[in-house]
């Protein structure tokens, strides 16, 4: 009974292999987990994700050395 379909795969799949949301119908997310997981190893192996974290961390040197040195 309770079954959904997922936005990417197209498969009908037990709720149980969804995500939890309050903010998607059904109490779910519209993609199920392997799905999700499949478009987050691909989102976070683009370069310019990388470049950005790259870049924040060379703007942010001075903050993050007093904080560990402090630790």
């Amino acid at each position: 009974m309770n079954t959904k379909i997922c936005k990417v795969c197209k498969i009908e799949k037990d709720y149980t292999e969804f995500h939890k949301s309050k903010f998607c119908g059904g109490g779910v997310r519209n993609t199920c987990k392997l799905c999700r997981r499949e478009e987050k190893k691909e989102y976070l192996s683009r370069d310019y994700v990388k470049a950005k974290q790259h870049q924040n961390y060379l703007n942010n040197f001075d903050m993050i050395k007093k904080r560990t040195k402090a630790h």
